[in-house]
């Protein structure tokens, strides 16, 4: 939920995005959150303000027409943007800032194949560069596992090995991890990882974006 408001601390504008939380009743329900940077004359930060909206006068149904139409909007803003890049690495790079801004993640690995294992070619979130070997540790795993078996991994917390370390000793606790093989010519080339800090509830949107945009990290 803090997501949106860590990003706009970190530098961006105004950052909109929909999530589904849980009410108090077990429910849940679609909440529009956005986040804006607030800045003083000198165009120095001096912080945020965050709003959530609650979803209402629409059913289920156009709710979910409304989030597929928007992103729809932005896979073809971002494959016009990719189609224009030369550098691998750019395109490495808007790819893991793209899919952490869209599905609200606090980490996007993507790994690509060394010899026999996988090495992190580029990762984008709210994760320092010494929580990155912690996290890449937690995820290594189903990333492997995705690439052995060239399929989809989802995985939660409790399909995953016990840490050696607990959480609260310094470790990043994760929730859902998703882990999307990239294939080229029918052979696994990567793997894209997106890890969220919670439970992820509704893998459909995700999964679309996801699926769409490893397509371009495979290329």
């Amino acid at each position: 939920l803090l997501d949106p408001l860590w990003r706009a601390l970190e530098g961006q504008e105004l950052v909109c995005q929909p999530l589904r939380l849980l009410s108090a009743t077990g429910e849940s329900e679609l909440v529009h959150v956005s986040a804006e940077a607030l800045r003083d004359a000198r165009g120095m930060a001096l912080g945020a303000v965050m709003t959530i909206l609650v979803a209402v006068g629409a059913s289920d149904s156009e709710q979910r027409l409304s989030i597929y139409a928007s992103d729809m909007e932005l896979l073809e803003q971002v494959s016009q943007t990719l189609a224009e890049l030369q550098d691998p690495d750019e395109t490495a790079g808007v790819i893991c800032t793209v899919v952490a801004g869209a599905t609200g993640a606090i980490a996007v690995l993507l790994w690509e194949l060394a010899g026999d294992g996988l090495v992190i070619r580029c990762y984008e979130g709210g994760v320092s560069s010494e929580e990155l070997a912690d996290v890449s540790e937690q995820a290594r795993a189903g990333a492997t596992l995705a690439m052995t078996q060239s399929r989809t991994m989802v995985q939660e917390p409790c399909d995953r090995e016990p840490a050696a370390e607990p959480v609260g000793s310094g470790r990043v606790g994760l929730g859902s991890a998703w882990h999307q093989p990239l294939t080229r010519g029918g052979a696994v080339v990567g793997v894209l990882s997106v890890l969220w800090p919670g439970l992820l509830i509704d893998r459909e949107r995700p999964g679309l974006l996801i699926r769409c945009l490893s397509d371009h990290a495979a290329t």
